[in-house]
C-alpha cells in the first residue's frame, strides 16, 4: 500500500496555511489552503477543541451537545 503524507506549508499564522497531500514519491496529488475567520467561534473551538467542548457542552446534554459542536466545526 502506497503512503500518502499530508503537510502544511506556507504557513503564515494560526488562521492561514496550505495542505499539501503528497504520495510516496513526492508528488503533489492535492492542495487546500486553509483561511479561517479568528473572530469567529468555531475557530477558537478547532484551536482546543477539548477544552472549548468541556466548558460549552452542559453536563446533562454532553453527549447531544458534544456531537452538534463538532458537526458544525467540522463543516
Amino acid at each position: 500500500m502506497a503512503e500518502l503524507a499530508l503537510t502544511v506549508t506556507d504557513f503564515e499564522s494560526p488562521e492561514r496555511w496550505r495542505w499539501v497531500l503528497t504520495s510516496q514519491g513526492g508528488r503533489v496529488l492535492t492542495d487546500h489552503a486553509v483561511r479561517l475567520d479568528a473572530h469567529d467561534w468555531c475557530r477558537e473551538a478547532f484551536g482546543d477543541l477539548d477544552g472549548y467542548l468541556r466548558v460549552h457542552a452542559a453536563p446533562d446534554q454532553r453527549l447531544r451537545r458534544e456531537a452538534e459542536i463538532v458537526a458544525e466545526v467540522s463543516a
